[in-house]
């Protein structure tokens, strides 16, 4: 791809910065991996779209990289989104994965539990931290380690140019969101 050719030649360099921490395009990489092979295990795949409710910055970036070597298509959540939105787009959207962080989990919880119409997700994938995540089972949120058991090494997967790659919502002129779903071709 050409993030891992980007990660071959700056390997050591920066890639992302943020208030107190920053990773380099190795790391960056390896964790993206990592992430990825966990969600092929839970079941992401081509056209399966993962929700990703975190808050800028390299959990956010580490996210979108994993979902997309996992072959699946990303949808980022606005985690400032009003209630009625966020539950039109999970009702739409479907996601059997959604990636948050322990920080935020008490709301994305709060969300989902807010409707009986709301689509509930299969799994949770918990950001805990710089260097851990954990699968939580929806609804009973029983944790298991999601980093460790794979490997961090590049995946073997090429997704074809006209699979999904995202799934953005618009504002839609009835005020229901209103889904548009991204090739990989551009």
């Amino acid at each position: 791809s050409v993030f891992e050719n980007v990660v071959e030649r700056f390997g050591d360099r920066t890639a992302i910065e943020e208030p107190g921490r920053s990773i380099a395009y190795a790391e960056l990489n390896r964790r993206a991996n990592v992430w990825a092979r966990a969600l092929l295990a839970h079941g992401a795949a081509q056209e399966v779209v993962i929700g990703i409710h975190l808050p800028s910055g390299v959990d956010y970036i580490t996210a979108i990289l994993a979902v997309e070597k996992a072959g699946a298509a990303f949808m980022p959540m606005d985690i400032g989104a009003p209630r009625f939105r966020f539950e039109a787009i999970l009702r739409t959207a479907t996601p059997p994965i959604l990636v948050t962080s322990r920080a935020l989990l008490p709301d994305l919880m709060a969300r989902l539990g807010s409707d009986s119409n709301t689509h509930e997700p299969a799994w949770i994938l918990v950001v805990e931290g710089p260097t851990s995540a954990s699968w939580r089972r929806f609804p009973d949120l029983d944790a298991s380690p999601a980093e460790g058991a794979y490997p961090d090494s590049n995946l073997e997967l090429v997704p074809g140019v006209d699979d999904g790659s995202y799934v953005l919502f618009t504002s839609g002129s009835t005020g229901e969101p209103k889904a548009i779903f991204g090739r990989r071709q551009g």
